[in-house]
């Protein structure tokens, strides 16, 4: 069993004109909304359910996000720039590439690439992810190489106006 957890990046800051699109913060909302995700995915998880393994986007809205969640969840973050913007074959590279050893891992990317891996792995409600949503997935294979070919045993899926 694999456990597949996407979080897209909390709301970024657009009123810096003179940053590139990789160089744009999170705003006031996404720096609250990110530490209050990290604190529900902290108790949330076990420490035998948290992801073995965190990769995100190397865009400083995603890996401020993912910096968060790391910290909460005393887990290390490795960035990855195939993750940004967030499409096809370069997100499926990096999660094939995983060691079967790795039976969590989590994600940290942009939409509209996040919610539609998250729609085309299991077709899920959840699949217009707002920002600094979660979907966490369980899969019933053995390696990642396998994880495009099956639908998803299990999900839940949480975002900051939740009030559930």
């Amino acid at each position: 069993m694999k456990t597949l957890t996407l979080m897209r990046h909390a709301k970024s800051d657009w009123n810096h004109p003179g940053l590139t699109d990789k160089e744009r913060p999170l705003n006031k909302r996404g720096l609250a909304a990110a530490p209050e995700m990290a604190a529900r995915l902290s108790a949330r998880w076990s420490l035998a359910e948290q992801p073995d393994k965190l990769i995100s986007s190397d865009a400083v809205r995603a890996h401020t996000t993912a910096d968060f969640v790391a910290q909460a969840l005393a887990v290390p973050l490795q960035l990855d720039k195939r993750l940004y913007p967030f499409v096809g074959a370069e997100v499926a590279a990096v999660i094939a590439e995983q060691d079967a050893a790795i039976n969590h891992l989590m994600l940290f990317g942009h939409n509209p690439g996040i919610s539609y891996l998250a729609q085309q792995l299991g077709g899920l409600a959840a699949a217009d992810m707002p920002t600094a949503a979660v979907v966490s997935m369980q899969f019933d294979i053995s390696c990642w190489t396998e994880l495009s070919a099956v639908q998803t045993c299990d999900y839940w899926f949480d975002f900051p106006k939740n009030q559930a």
